[in-house]
């Protein structure tokens, strides 16, 4: 995993808030250590954890802090929409079978 733009990002959304480490570190619940050597780019890698408290701590995405763009985001968002069957009338697709509708049987009289 690619820590220097996490490392940058942590600390920019930090400074925007004007927190110190030590702050962020009690808002996120990790050891100060931890966050001061992600900052200084001294870890090797961040966990999925350590991000995902990040985030909630300075209120930004996870996206965000990995650097991943909107763009790339919103192409996710249209290819799992694909996945999902929503462009059925796309040329070159197949449709997604749709499941058999069984007629409705009458209630029987009372």
């Amino acid at each position: 995993m690619e820590t220097d733009i996490i490392a940058e990002r942590v600390r920019t959304a930090r400074e925007w808030r004007g927190w110190t480490q030590q702050v962020l570190a009690r808002r996120a619940e990790l050891h100060p250590v931890v966050l001061n050597r992600l900052e200084k780019k001294h870890k090797a890698g961040v966990q999925a954890e350590t991000l995902r408290r990040l985030a909630l701590a300075l209120q930004v995405s996870t996206d965000y802090l990995l650097g991943i763009p909107d763009n790339v985001v919103d192409a996710l968002a249209q290819g799992a929409a694909v996945l999902r069957g929503r462009t059925e009338d796309s040329p070159g697709r197949a449709k997604s079978p749709q499941p058999k509708k069984r007629p409705r049987q009458a209630s029987p009289a009372a």
